[in-house]
């Protein structure tokens, strides 16, 4: 049994600039959907599941097929930020009944059950104590898990156990401009710190770079001891899976993300970096 945690508002719109046609899934500029959408393949394809509905939006009441629903509004939030509603979401993994938990986007749908592998089984692979954050392996999707972004693991999907899951979400708000750092980068290295992994951030590297609200790395990268550090940190924790085919689960949102993209990690560029790092 795994529990769905649908974490975002309720309410969207594709920002796709074309028509994109996904298996028997069609999405099509500017199309509006909610929710409902991502419920309904979740119970589809995954009929035992539970699924949790953590809103931003207030708005999820008319929701249907819903076990739990959970609301995060303005009045909890430390800092006017939109990561400080994500990372407020996103902890309803804690109100999970399995063991076995998912955390998804609001956005994003079930095209088929491909994910029951990974379900099923744990991920069998060589990983180093020393850089180990995680009991098992948290798998998280080629979306935006990009190559020349460091301290950067996607944030479309995390599915682990519920432990792990917790530990990812339990971190302090974001406050002001304190770590203007990309979403996936402060949630990430919030979690490092949180499992005593200080020595493995460039912290020297944060503060000259991140001043602004962006995503680090892609142009000046951290001191090579660090990227070496970061990459055995991510290769013993993160095992990306692509979105679309291989996972079954796409975003109506951003439909077209559901390739293989130069830019990103995928599943086979994985297994290659896992073999480099991971000796």
């Amino acid at each position: 049994m795994i529990s769905f945690v649908v974490q975002g508002p309720t309410h969207y719109k594709s920002e796709c600039p074309f028509g994109v046609k996904v298996g028997e899934t069609v999405v099509h500029p500017d199309q509006e959907f909610t929710s409902q959408d991502c419920v309904d393949s979740l119970r589809e394809f995954y009929p035992d599941c539970e699924i949790i509905v953590s809103c931003t939006t207030g708005d999820a009441d008319t929701l249907t097929g819903v076990d739990k629903t959970v609301y995060i509004t303005d009045d909890m939030l430390e800092h006017e930020d939109n990561i400080n509603r994500q990372i407020l979401s996103s902890q309803a993994v804690k109100y999970a009944s399995n063991e076995l938990v998912c955390k998804i986007r609001s956005d994003m749908i079930a095209l088929t059950d491909d994910l029951l592998p990974y379900i099923e089984s744990r991920i069998e692979h060589e990983r180093l104590d020393s850089h180990k954050m995680f009991d098992e392996y948290v798998v998280i999707s080629n979306w935006s898990t990009d190559k020349n972004h460091y301290y950067h693991p996607a944030d479309f999907l995390f599915l682990g156990t519920k432990e792990d899951l917790q530990s990812i979400f339990d971190i302090p708000q974001r406050l002001g401009r304190n770590w203007q750092v990309g979403p996936e980068q402060y949630i990430n290295l919030r979690c490092m710190e949180n499992h005593g992994f200080e020595k493995y951030i460039d912290y020297a590297w944060l503060k000259k770079h991140g001043s602004n609200n962006t995503h680090l790395g892609q142009n000046i990268p951290p001191r090579d001891s660090y990227i070496q550090d970061w990459w055995k940190v991510f290769y013993s924790n993160y095992y990306v899976i692509d979105l679309g085919i291989q996972s079954g689960i796409m975003s109506k949102k951003y439909p077209e993300r559901v390739t293989t993209n130069p830019n990103l990690i995928n599943n086979k560029q994985w297994h290659e970096g896992h073999g480099k790092y991971i000796k």
